[in-house]
């Protein structure tokens, strides 16, 4: 996973170490774990079929060390996710782990086949097939921003130094502004101008939030959410991951909509990116 066929590869014995980690962690996942409930299983489909056709494509160009990098991040994906998915879709992901690797790690794959109580070995068994339609882009995308918060949070607790913060308030975007980036994707295939695209933008209703806008619309082009969900979509995203917020900051978590909000920090609030309140 270190260098690409064609590439040198800088030999350190740190790497070893790595990989051997790496692979205690995947047997781990063959153990017998708890699955509390199943609220990420459309999540970890979504995640297994991108995984199948990524690692697939990488295969076939001979980008073996893209395709390593992408099965890792897949393990380690499972591994955080396991006790919110139910068993029969977390076996049906640890048995496409353990056909995506059993080029790379044949031994160790065929291990955790045969846990799996798979007849035969995993080696003579076809390349998984992945359905375009499990793969679930606002899943996904929910995901990403719920750990993207979380780590908004160390930082926003670093910097305040707060070792112990009492409560904190996770302050939603209002859903103009999901309306906006909606828009500017519309026009930016177009032209990247902002004067034009601002022209465009005052002509529709959107206009009432014209000074706000107007600060907005250069960054925007510049840095562009590739998904965007909407307001209500991420409230709901982030309430799910509330609990273990509550349980890893040792403190009360409260997801609202900024347009509910009278705190000064509401007006920064983006979608993917909620302003966060700590007390």
């Amino acid at each position: 996973f270190a260098a690409s066929p064609e590439q040198p590869l800088d030999w350190n014995e740190s790497g070893v170490h790595s990989i051997y980690k790496f692979l205690q962690r995947f047997m781990g996942l063959f153990e017998e774990g708890k699955h509390i409930d199943s609220i990420k299983d459309k999540l970890v489909l979504s995640k297994t079929h991108r995984t199948i056709k990524a690692v697939g494509d990488e295969i076939e160009t001979f980008q073996l060390n893209t395709a390593v990098i992408k099965a890792m991040d897949f393990v380690h994906f499972l591994h955080k996710n396991r006790e919110h998915t139910s068993a029969k879709v977390y076996k049906e992901a640890l048995a496409a782990a353990c056909v995506i690797f059993s080029p790379i790690i044949p031994h160790t794959c065929e291990e955790g086949w045969e846990s799996l109580g798979k007849k035969g070995f995993v080696s003579l068994d076809h390349w998984p097939l992945y359905d375009e339609k499990k793969i679930d882009v606002t899943a996904e995308t929910a995901d990403a921003i719920a750990e993207q918060t979380r780590s908004d949070i160390l930082t926003v607790l670093e910097l305040a130094k707060i070792a112990k913060p009492k409560n904190m308030t996770l302050l939603v975007a209002p859903q103009w502004k999901y309306d906006l980036i909606t828009l500017l994707k519309q026009h930016i295939s177009q032209t990247r101008d902002p004067g034009v695209i601002l022209k465009e933008v005052m002509k529709t209703d959107l206009k009432r939030y014209g000074q706000d806008i107007i600060k907005m619309v250069p960054k925007l082009i510049e840095k562009m959410p590739e998904t965007v969900l909407d307001e209500n979509t991420e409230v709901k995203a982030l309430q799910a991951v509330v609990k273990d917020l509550e349980k890893e900051f040792d403190c009360t978590v409260t997801v609202i909509k900024a347009s509910e909000s009278k705190d000064q920090k509401a007006r920064v609030a983006m979608p993917g990116k909620p302003a966060i309140v700590v007390q």
